[in-house]
C-alpha cells in the first residue's frame, strides 16, 4: 500500500496508511454552504496556517507557521495587519501554531515548544512563560484563564491552567494517560457553556472538563477504532523499537453555540480529512458534514460559521453550518 507523510501538532512525520473502515452512519448528512475564503489573494498570502482564533468586531487571527507571524483578516478575507517575525525574542516566533483569544487577551504558542506568549488585543507583547513540556494546544475560558495541553510532565500533568498574567494555577492528569506519548496528544475546543472539550488525536476518546478541573464525561464515536493502528520504527542497534500511530483518528475538534461537538476525522472513514462528525452533548452521533476539500483543522465562530484549513494550509474556507 502506498504511504505518504503528514504533519501533526507535535510530531512531524507519521506514516499514513489510509483505511477504508467507515463508522456507523449518522442520522443526517448536512450540506455545508461555502461563504468565502481567506488567503487566496496575491497580497499577504497564507503559507502555513496552523492556528486560528476570533476577536470581537469580526477580526480573524491566523497563526502562519511558515511566515513566523500572526495575520489579521476581516470576514471578507481582506488582510488588515500582522504581528511577529522570526526569532526567539519577546514578540517573535519560531513556529507559531496554537492560538486563542478572549476579550483583550491573545495567547500564541510555538509548535513543539514549551514557550507561550501573551499579547493585548492591539497585538502588543504582554508576557512570556514556559510550560514543563511541549505544548500542542491551548484555549482561554470565559474568565480569561488559559488552559494548555502539553506532553505529560514530571508528575504526569497534561492539562494546565494559567491566570491572565501567565502564572500556573493548577495541573491535571487526564483520565486515560498512555505510556505511548503519541496517544497523549489532544486538541481542544471551548463549549458555549464554558466546558472544555479534549479530543485525542490517536485515540477514539473525547473528554468533557469543567473549569474546576473535573472530567465530567468521556465519549467516543461509534464505528471508529479505539486507537490508531500502530507500526514499529527501529531506532538502531542500541535503542529499542518504538510504536507510532499509522495515522490520526481525529484531526481537529470544534463546538457551536448549541454545544454540539464537531470532529474532523483524519482517517478510518470514507472521506479522510473531509468528513466532520457532529455529536450532541450526550455524545450521540447526530449528523455528518462533508468539506469540499481535505482539511487540516476546523474552528467554529459564535455565529455558527465553520472555518477550515484547506489547500495544504494555504487557504481558509468559510462555510455556513446548516440549521438543525
Amino acid at each position: 500500500m502506498k504511504t505518504s507523510l503528514v504533519q501533526t501538532v507535535v510530531f512531524p512525520t507519521l506514516v499514513v496508511f489510509l483505511s477504508l473502515r467507515t463508522p456507523a452512519p449518522a442520522q443526517t448528512v448536512g450540506k455545508l454552504i461555502q461563504l468565502s475564503t481567506i488567503g487566496t489573494g496575491q497580497d499577504h498570502p497564507i503559507l502555513g496556517a496552523f492556528g486560528i482564533t476570533f476577536l470581537t468586531g469580526g477580526k480573524i487571527l491566523v497563526a502562519d507557521k511558515l511566515e513566523y507571524d500572526v495575520k489579521c483578516f476581516d470576514r471578507s478575507g481582506s488582510w488588515l495587519s500582522s504581528f511577529g517575525r522570526r526569532g526567539n525574542a519577546d514578540g517573535q516566533f519560531r513556529t507559531p501554531g496554537p492560538i486563542s483569544a478572549e476579550g483583550s487577551q491573545i495567547a500564541v504558542a510555538d509548535l513543539a515548544s514549551s514557550r507561550v506568549q501573551l499579547f493585548s488585543a492591539d497585538f502588543v507583547h504582554v508576557a512570556t512563560f514556559y510550560t514543563e513540556k511541549p505544548v500542542f494546544d491551548l484555549k482561554f475560558d470565559r474568565r480569561g484563564h488559559l488552559w494548555v495541553g502539553q506532553l505529560p510532565g514530571k508528575h504526569g500533568e497534561m492539562l494546565l491552567e494559567y491566570d491572565r498574567a501567565g502564572r500556573l494555577l493548577r495541573g491535571f492528569v487526564t483520565n486515560r494517560p498512555s505510556d505511548n506519548e503519541f496517544e497523549n496528544i489532544f486538541t481542544m475546543a471551548m463549549r458555549a457553556d464554558g466546558k472544555l472539550i479534549l479530543a485525542y488525536l490517536c485515540r477514539n476518546v473525547i473528554e468533557i472538563w469543567d473549569t474546576s478541573g473535573r472530567c465530567e464525561s468521556t465519549l467516543s464515536v461509534p464505528g471508529l477504532p479505539a486507537k490508531s493502528h500502530q507500526t514499529k520504527i527501529s531506532q538502531g542497534l542500541f535503542a529499542a523499537d518504538i510504536s507510532v500511530p499509522e495515522e490520526n483518528i481525529f484531526r481537529s475538534v470544534a463546538s457551536d453555540r448549541k454545544g454540539l461537538i464537531y470532529l474532523l476525522v483524519a482517517a478510518y472513514t470514507g472521506l479522510p480529512e473531509r468528513d466532520v462528525y457532529v455529536l450532541d452533548q450526550r455524545g450521540m452521533l447526530i449528523s455528518q458534514l462533508v468539506l469540499l476539500q481535505p482539511s487540516k483543522g476546523i474552528a467554529i465562530t459564535s455565529g455558527n460559521e465553520l472555518y477550515s484549513f484547506e489547500e495544504e494550509r494555504t487557504m481558509i474556507r468559510i462555510y455556513r453550518i446548516p440549521a438543525r
